[in-house]
C-alpha cells in the first residue's frame, strides 16, 4: 500500500513509467503503419477476416486467461522502483501456472465439496499473493506475506480448517496493510529554510515524527502505535471478515443468481464461472490502478496553468509550453490509458457474453427442449421461453457489472488509510 500510493504520489504513473509507454507507442506506431500501408499499397484487406481473425485471438482461451493474469502481474509493482525484468519474469511464472491449470487441463487435488474448477482458481492466486510477496524486501513484510499465502494454502487444501485459516490469514493481511500504510517517513525540510548546519537532516539521517494529530507523542513512541493499531485493525478483520464481507460484497445476490443459472446449466457452469471471475479479478484492480495514476496526471496537468503568464514575470512559462506539455500528456499517459482501458474492457466483455450466452443456450436447448413437460410448462405459463431467457441473461449482466465496479474500486480503497493517515488534521 505503501509503495502504490509513493509511486502514484510521486510520479502521477507506475513505477518504471518509459519503458511501458515506450512499448505502448511502438505498438501505436505499428497499427497506424498497419493501416496506412493497404492505402499506400493500394491492396485493401477484406475487413470481414480481419475483424474475425481479432475475436478469435480475443477469445481464445490462451488469450483470455494469460493476458490478464500477466497484466496484472507486469502493471502493479510489489515494491516501489520493481524492474521491468523483475516484473517480467513474475508474470511469466504466474501466467505458466493459470495456463497450466484452466487451458492444458492441469487439476490441484484437493478433497472437499467444491468443483475443481474453484480450486484452481485458488491456486492461480496463490500464485501471485506469492509472487508479491517474494518480490517485498527481507524482513516483517516478506514473513507476513508468506504467512498469509501459507494460510491460503491450508484453507484451500483442508476445508475443514478453511474458516480458522481464513480468519488468521485476513488478521495477517489486514495488520500488514495498515502497518505498511502508517509507516512514518523522514521529515522534510522546511520551505524557505536557510542551507546552513542548523537546517533539519533529510534522508535517511531524518527522525521519524509522528503526525500533527499525535504531537503529544515522542518520536519513539510512534513505531509501538502504529504495531498497536495492525494488531487491533488485524483482530478486527479476523472477527468481522466474514461480516464485513456480506456487507461489502454482493454475496447473497450473487449467490441467488448463480443458484439460478445452475439449475440450468448443471455443474459444467462452474467452470466458465471461475473463468469469468478470473478474468475480472485480473483486469479490472490494474485498470482502476492506472486509472488513479490518470486522473493524478491529469491534475497536474490542469495545475500548470498557474506557471503560464508573461515571461518577464518570474517564475513564469509561455503558453506555447503548456501547449507542448498537453501534447505530451496525450501522447505519453492519455492514449496509452485509453488503449489499455479499451482492451481490458474488451477482454472482460466477451468473457461475459460468452458466459450469459451459454447460460441463455442451456435454458433455451437444455431445458425448454429436454422433453415435452418443460414446452408444455412454458405453454401454460404467462411468460415465454424468451423472456425467461432475458430475464436470466440480465440477472447475470447485471451482478457481474456490479462485481466488476466492486473489485474496480480496490486501488482506490487500498490508498485510504495512506491518505488519512498524511491527511494534515
Amino acid at each position: 500500500v505503501r509503495n502504490s500510493h509513493a509511486a502514484i504520489e510521486q510520479h502521477g504513473r507506475t513505477s518504471s513509467p518509459a519503458r511501458p509507454y515506450l512499448v505502448l507507442l511502438g505498438a501505436v506506431a505499428v497499427a497506424l503503419a498497419a493501416l496506412v500501408a493497404p492505402c499506400v499499397l493500394h491492396v485493401l484487406p477484406d475487413v470481414d477476416a480481419v475483424g474475425t481473425a481479432v475475436l478469435r485471438v480475443l477469445t481464445s482461451e490462451w488469450t483470455a486467461v494469460g493476458g490478464p493474469v500477466a497484466y496484472l502481474r507486469f502493471t502493479m509493482p510489489a515494491v516501489e522502483g520493481e524492474s521491468l525484468r523483475a516484473r517480467l519474469l513474475h508474470s511469466l511464472a504466474v501466467t505458466a501456472v493459470a495456463l497450466w491449470l484452466f487451458v492444458l487441463g492441469g487439476r490441484v487435488p484437493v478433497p472437499g465439496r467444491y468443483p475443481a474448477e474453484w480450486p484452481e482458481l485458488g491456486a492461480v492466486l496463490l500464485a501471485q499473493a506469492c509472487s508479491y510477496a517474494l518480490a517485498q524486501p527481507a524482513g516483517l513484510r516478506r514473513a507476513t506475506g508468506f504467512a498469509s499465502c501459507l494460510l491460503g494454502a491450508l484453507a484451500l487444501c483442508a476445508p475443514t480448517l478453511g474458516s480458522i485459516a481464513a480468519r488468521v490469514a485476513a488478521c495477517c493481511a489486514m495488520g500488514s496493510f495498515v502497518l505498511s500504510a502508517l509507516e512514518p517517513r523522514p521529515l522534510a525540510p522546511r520551505l524557505g529554510a536557510a542551507p546552513d548546519s542548523q537546517q533539519e537532516p533529510t534522508g535517511s539521517e531524518a527522525p521519524l515524527q509522528p503526525p500533527a494529530r499525535l504531537a503529544w507523542l515522542r518520536p519513539g513512541d510512534v513505531k509501538g502505535l502504529r504495531f498497536l493499531l495492525a494488531g487491533v485493525a488485524g483482530l478486527g478483520a479476523a472477527a468481522g471478515a466474514k461480516s464485513a464481507a456480506l456487507y461489502v460484497l454482493p454475496v447473497h445476490e450473487l449467490a441467488e443468481a448463480f443458484s439460478a443459472a445452475h439449475d440450468f446449466a448443471g455443474d459444467a457452469l462452474h467452470a466458465h464461472a471461475a473463468k469469468l471471475v478470473l478474468i475480472l479479478i485480473h483486469t479490472q484492480p490494474p485498470l482502476g490502478y492506472l486509472g488513479i495514476a490518470y486522473l493524478r496526471a491529469t491534475q497536474r496537468r490542469k495545475n500548470m496553468l498557474i506557471s503560464v503568464g508573461p515571461c518577464s514575470v518570474a517564475g513564469k512559462s509561455e503558453a506555447r509550453s503548456f501547449v507542448r506539455a498537453a501534447l505530451a500528456f496525450v501522447a505519453m499517459v492519455a492514449v496509452p490509458y485509453a488503449l489499455q482501458r479499451t482492451a481490458g474492457e474488451a477482454v472482460s466483455a466477451l468473457a461475459l457474453g460468452r458466459f450469459t450466452a451459454g447460460c441463455e443456450r442451456s435454458l433455451r436447448v437444455g431445458a425448454a427442449l429436454a422433453d415435452g413437460a418443460a414446452l408444455r410448462a412454458a405453454a401454460a405459463s404467462e411468460r415465454t421461453v424468451e423472456e425467461h431467457a432475458l430475464a436470466l441473461k440480465s440477472t447475470l449482466v447485471s451482478c457481474t457489472k456490479l462485481l466488476e465496479r466492486k473489485i474496480f474500486s480496490m486501488p482506490k480503497l487500498a490508498l485510504l488509510p495512506a491518505a488519512l493517515a498524511r491527511h494534515p488534521r
